[in-house]
């Protein structure tokens, strides 16, 4: 795509350079895992460079921890940290920033992120946290960068636990150990597929089976043919019920994920 057709916040150095928190080189030539390089600029200084842009993610939820482990963990008092008012490079309007955070995440200015620095979390702290990143990303950018997917794993790989399994496509669930079935049985294919055949089959037996029994029905008497027909309803009957056995049995595949 032309430059001059993509919007301008993805031609920021925060979207060029795989950092969407725009981080600043570590002193003494140090860098963060995942890093790539320096990018320096006339009037903004130097932002870090990284291979992906889940790499500058955890990079930042790494420099959040540190901020941690010093004291600071109210959304307050980061942001004053991560976007001084008094930086020689940038103009921060550090309020600004500190409300727009709390407007798009949906937190409070008080709100504590001090857990990231612990092994106790919940569900609900990393969701806040992956929004409070993607708030910080559209003030540092002018506008949204990096997916959700990207901030969950890249904060995923810093803080040591699994990325968050892809939600299932449409029509589809996931269990709660992992399987991804048809929202709803009679959708499976399995189910309506062994059914179709299962039915199929039978009718095609009951089809064969009953030519030679139609002919020996036309020369034989009233009784021969009782017996006879009898015995058709009890073939018809035990069709169904293969039929019935073999759904039940696919829809218990259906309920372990095979589907």
């Amino acid at each position: 795509m032309n430059d001059s057709m993509t919007p301008r916040h993805l031609r920021t150095p925060a979207a060029l350079n795989n950092n969407p928190l725009n981080l600043r080189p570590l002193p003494r030539g140090q860098m963060w895992q995942g890093q790539t390089g320096v990018a320096r600029y006339a009037a903004s200084g130097a932002f870090c460079t990284f291979a992906t842009p889940e790499d500058g993610i955890a990079a930042a939820v790494q420099n959040l921890r540190s901020y941690v482990k010093a004291g600071v963990h109210t959304i307050e008092r980061v942001i004053y940290r991560w976007a001084p008012p008094d930086d020689p490079h940038m103009a921060n309007h550090t309020e600004a920033y500190i409300a727009a955070v709390c407007r798009h995440a949906g937190v409070r200015r008080d709100h504590s992120i001090a857990w990231i620095a612990t092994q106790a979390r919940e569900d609900d702290d990393i969701a806040t946290l992956a929004s409070i990143i993607a708030a910080m990303n559209i003030v540092e950018a002018g506008g949204r960068t990096v997916t959700q997917e990207q901030i969950l794993a890249g904060i995923g790989r810093r803080l040591g636990y699994p990325a968050p399994r892809q939600a299932a496509p449409p029509g589809y669930v996931r269990d709660e150990h992992g399987n991804v079935t048809r929202r709803r049985v009679e959708d499976s294919t399995i189910v309506t597929d062994s059914s179709k055949g299962a039915v199929a089959g039978t009718l095609a037996a009951g089809a064969a089976a009953a030519a030679p029994v139609v002919t020996a029905l036309a020369g034989a008497d009233w009784r021969t043919a009782a017996v006879i027909g009898a015995v058709i309803v009890v073939l018809a009957a035990a069709a169904v019920f293969y039929a019935l056995r073999v759904r039940r049995r696919r829809r218990a595949m259906h309920a372990l994920g095979i589907a």
